[in-house]
């Protein structure tokens, strides 16, 4: 890291680029939250007592969705930004949606799936910011490793469903 870098803030083209990645993870994020939510009230009648568990797990999935959203808004602000919260083109901003699934395991295969999404595009993105912005390269770090948290509990309940 060039140590004159540490103190300077991003240029105003950096800023807007940032903004816009920023604004498109808040939009991944809050589709992401809603599909927790959606799944959260169908699993529990889907699966028996593995279904309320895994419903309760994807409860506090999407309470920390809502809580990485706080986040990446905190961020968009201290850049200048307006964080975009309009459902106009909230599916186009953000990642690619799964299909709706069914079932138990094909909700939490659309989930993890999803998250895997996530993760690779905050890594992605970390790259890509590198030292231009270590706040933001930071921020996407964190992103991706709770990501990946949250998607080695899915994987556990997909483990149970299949065993």
């Amino acid at each position: 890291m060039n140590a004159a870098n540490i103190f300077q803030p991003p240029s105003d083209v950096q800023r807007r680029s940032l903004v816009k990645f920023l604004n498109d993870t808040l939009a991944t994020t809050l589709m992401s939250v809603m599909r927790a939510r959606r799944h959260h009230f169908l699993c529990a009648s889907l699966g028996g007592a593995l279904g309320l568990a895994a419903s309760d797990e994807l409860l506090r999935h999407a309470q920390k969705e809502m809580g990485h959203a706080d986040v990446v808004v905190a961020r968009i602000i201290q850049l200048g930004g307006c964080p975009d919260f309009g459902t106009g083109g909230l599916v186009e901003r953000g990642h690619p949606t799964c299909p709706v699934a069914g079932s138990l395991s094909g909700m939490l295969t659309e989930d993890l799936r999803a998250q895997r999404l996530a993760v690779d595009a905050h890594g992605r993105t970390a790259r890509f910011v590198g030292d231009n912005d270590p706040t933001t390269r930071r921020l996407f770090e964190w992103l991706g490793a709770q990501g990946e948290e949250q998607a080695s509990a899915l994987e556990t309940f997909l483990a149970r469903l299949s065993s």
